[in-house]
């Protein structure tokens, strides 16, 4: 229905699937407005084509695939139209036949509130103030990045299937070549780690995840699971991101306390932090990619990181030269200056994954 034009970034590099699904492919078009009852809805063409509010040219690559890291639901939504252009089925007839039924999920589903086999009984959107977006229920045509609904159980579903496969268990659905491959490490550059569509750069209780995120106007949530051991943790609500992610992260954090899932960070730190170092490494630090700043603290000879995962400091363990590890974070710190420019940074070194530091974090003059 739609082709990707080739560009001075694909001609040696052409886009594959696991670029779009690790969001590697360098396409555009980061996420999209919701519509209710009413709307003129676009075709799946027309989005790609660009014809969308907040957008007014199709999608396209910005760097050659597979060499950095951006957000695409744009990606998604055309690894959606090649798989249903191959199969000749809509994306959610697929997934009810393949993953949702046979799993048991059945408040689950990609149909929109315009379509036949809707679910009933939903929760509606809100705003800040608690009052319902026009209708409540978004339709969202781009179905791939931002049309499921679900409920916790059902997603937990999901994540214990996964969980088992990992684990070599007999499964219903998902292969331990499936699971394994869905959640390695495809990239670590960005944000520390992201897999064939799962997040892979948190670290809570100093265990591995795979997790995701998601929000829609006036809803949204979070998923996690456990790599090894069998733990996970779903999270849905209504309301907005600034209202309801601060209170998601405490339920996260309350849950794992509660459950004691939290474990010793496991690495040979040193008790004592050269004053040469700490001079070198304080100050402050603005991410490169989204509106986060950081500033490095010193205090009776420690460091600390501020503010940093859930905005709450976080103590720097020193592990020699200008490395340092943090809890609950996957990632080593290394200082240093980066060759491309000059500049200081904070580069993030993604434990267990073989490939050059990132530079994430710039000093600030």
């Amino acid at each position: 229905r739609w082709h990707l034009q080739e560009n001075e970034f694909t001609r040696r590099n052409p886009v594959t699937l696991e670029h779009l699904l690790s969001h590697t492919a360098g396409t555009t078009q980061h996420g999209f407005a919701d519509f209710y009852a009413g709307d003129t809805l676009p075709s799946l063409v027309e989005s790609l084509q660009g014809k969308l509010p907040d957008y007014d040219a199709p999608l396209t690559v910005e760097f050659t695939p597979g060499t950095d890291w951006q957000y695409s639901g744009g990606g998604y939504v055309l690894a959606q139209m090649a798989v249903e252009d191959l199969t000749g089925e809509p994306l959610s007839d697929l997934a009810e036949e393949y993953l949702f039924s046979p799993l048991g999920m059945h408040r689950t589903t990609m149909k929109q509130p315009n379509e036949p086999g809707f679910l009933t009984h939903v929760a509606k959107a809100h705003d800040a103030k608690g009052i319902v977006i026009r209708s409540g229920i978004p339709i969202t045509p781009q179905v791939a990045p931002s049309g499921l609904w679900s409920t916790p159980h059902d997603l937990a579903l999901l994540i214990i299937e996964i969980q088992k496969a990992l684990a070599g268990r007999e499964t219903r659905v998902i292969s331990p070549y499936v699971a394994r491959r869905i959640t390695e490490i495809i990239t670590a550059k960005g944000i520390g780690g992201w897999s064939l569509g799962w997040e892979r750069f948190h670290g809570f209780g100093n265990r591995e995840w795979f997790s995701h995120g998601g929000a829609n106007t006036g809803t949204g949530g979070y998923v996690y699971g456990t790599l090894r051991d069998g733990h996970g943790i779903v999270i849905l609500a209504n309301g907005p991101n600034e209202i309801r992610m601060p209170v998601q992260d405490q339920l996260r954090s309350r849950i794992l306390e509660s459950r004691n899932w939290y474990k010793p960070l496991g690495m040979p730190v040193r008790k004592t932090v050269p004053d040469s170092v700490i001079r070198e490494v304080k100050g402050t630090y603005k991410h490169v990619l989204f509106p986060a700043v950081s500033e490095v603290i010193a205090e009776d000879g420690k460091l600390f990181l501020s503010p940093f995962i859930g905005g709450v400091p976080a103590e720097m363990h020193y592990l020699g030269g200008t490395t340092f590890a943090i809890d609950e974070f996957p990632s080593n710190l290394i200082f240093r200056e980066n060759p491309a420019d000059g500049q200081f940074y904070i580069a993030l070194d993604r434990r267990g994954f073989q490939g050059e530091p990132e530079y994430s974090f710039i000093r600030q003059e």
